[in-house]
């Protein structure tokens, strides 16, 4: 007797056939699927937020203040998003940031990318060159390490 046993309401009969020697096989649409997934998370895209024009922007990573001055091309924040700058954001968090693709690939490699932009922000020549009290351990709009 062949089980029917569901699990989070896919049972096994859903996702399997058997083959000419009666061995079973995932069935094409499954794996059709399994496919999209693979492809989903491989477009992944790492990104930043840049300062479009220079003057004061939001700040959550700020420890005195809750805004801090960028000029034109500073970074403002480190992102990633495997939706694309119209799935991710519906519209930007201030309207004078700009989109910008810095890495695609694997949605696991573009996480090492921010991560590693985020740490490294702090040595940064737009951050080394503030005031002693203006320097941030992470980009303004990063208010966290992931």
């Amino acid at each position: 007797m062949v089980s029917t046993a569901i699990v989070a309401g896919l049972r096994y009969e859903d996702v399997v056939e058997y083959g000419k020697e009666g061995k079973p096989q995932i069935k094409t649409k499954r794996l059709e699927r399994l496919a999209d997934t693979i492809r989903y998370y491989e477009g992944a895209e790492q990104y930043a937020l840049i300062a479009r024009v220079p003057k004061y922007y939001h700040c959550p990573s700020c420890m005195d203040g809750d805004s801090i001055f960028l000029f034109k091309g500073e970074v403002w924040k480190y992102g990633v998003t495997i939706n694309g700058q119209s799935g991710r954001y519906n519209e930007l968090p201030d309207p004078k940031l700009q989109y910008q693709i810095q890495f695609k690939g694997s949605l696991a490699r573009c996480k090492s990318e921010k991560q590693v932009k985020i740490i490294n922000y702090l040595i940064l020549p737009e951050n080394q060159k503030r005031k002693p009290n203006e320097k941030l351990a992470r980009p303004p709009g990063n208010p966290y390490d992931n």
